[in-house]
């Protein structure tokens, strides 16, 4: 099984170093950006060792073109809602529920992860084959986008 991780028009280069370094942290390399701010010499600093997984990163004009030759799409969100649930396959999963549906799976899973101000939106969490929450407090659901795709390729 590959895995690509695909972010969807991230706004801060520093959550993309960051992101990068996590990739490398995990053993992972495919790392797809669809319209990202430019890249610049905070995202290298806070990437590290992963500079070589920043420089590979392909960047894609859309979702459809990162997604392209996917097997499973796998979208993530922090939202929970009745509007979103009528629009998205239910239930969510787990991180460790996604695990156990991914695994074994031949072809490249991608995981797609939103924007940092709005995550993903209905339209492109409908084309993901399942939809991935991480379990975190009512209080404050919504993490940083490195530490929630830590957690997911961990």
């Amino acid at each position: 099984m590959d895995v690509r991780i695909i972010l969807v028009e991230p706004k801060n280069d520093e959550n993309i170093g960051a992101v990068a370094r996590v990739v490398k942290n995990f053993g992972f390399s495919d790392l797809c950006l669809v319209n990202p701010t430019d890249i610049g010499t905070k995202a290298f600093h806070v990437a590290s060792h992963a500079h070589d997984v920043l420089t590979a990163a392909k960047v894609m004009g859309s979702v459809d073109e990162a997604i392209a030759n996917s097997a499973v799409i796998v979208g993530s969100t922090a939202r929970h809602g009745i509007s979103v649930n009528e629009h998205l396959r239910m239930p969510y999963l787990s991180p460790r529920d996604l695990k156990t549906k991914v695994e074994g799976k031949d072809g490249v899973v991608s995981l797609l992860f939103g924007r940092e101000d709005t995550g993903l939106l209905n339209e492109e969490l409908i084309r993901c084959d399942l939809v991935v929450c991480i379990p975190t407090s009512t209080i404050y659901s919504v993490m940083n986008l490195s530490h929630a795709v830590a957690i997911l390729l961990y």
